[in-house]
């Protein structure tokens, strides 16, 4: 939710620059894909994404996600190194970079939709642990159990 937020400061704030360097980033993708090099893979998608996120004219929002930069790594490892992932993440790129270049906010949000249901079926399922977060909710249970049950 948050990075399609940034995605659409982006679509209003981004500069010829960075639609460079976010095609630039899909170049890699492909080009990793046809090597199978997972880890340049990652490394493409990652750049790509934090493109988009100092395109949003917000310092604030690039800071937000770096706590996450090494979570994010081994979760995109994870469900790259499935081929089929690799190529729908591709044409997800594509029409992000598609909505970025026609400046348009409202379309950056529907090509995540389909990465989202994909990364679902495809990725390997593991337990998740609870938070204290989590545990201290009175919902935590029912959490758990949609999460688990549409998995």
């Amino acid at each position: 939710m948050v990075e399609i937020g940034a995605a659409q400061l982006a679509a209003v704030n981004r500069s010829k620059e960075d639609l460079e360097s976010l095609a630039a980033s899909i170049e890699e993708m492909r080009l990793a894909n046809r090597l199978n090099r997972v880890e340049l893979f990652v490394e493409a998608d990652i750049a790509f994404h934090d493109v988009i996120m100092h395109a949003t004219a917000n310092m604030f929002i690039p800071f937000m996600f770096e706590p996450f930069g090494n979570l994010l790594v081994e979760a995109r490892t994870e469900t790259s190194s499935i081929p089929e992932i690799q190529v729908n993440a591709i044409a997800m790129h594509e029409a992000i970079l598609e909505a970025l270049t026609s400046g348009d906010p409202g379309g950056v949000a529907t090509p995540w939709r389909p990465t989202w249901t994909n990364r679902k079926r495809l990725a390997p399922i593991r337990p998740r642990r609870r938070s204290a977060l989590t545990a201290a909710s009175p919902h935590s249970e029912e959490v758990m159990t949609t999460t688990l049950s549409s998995a």
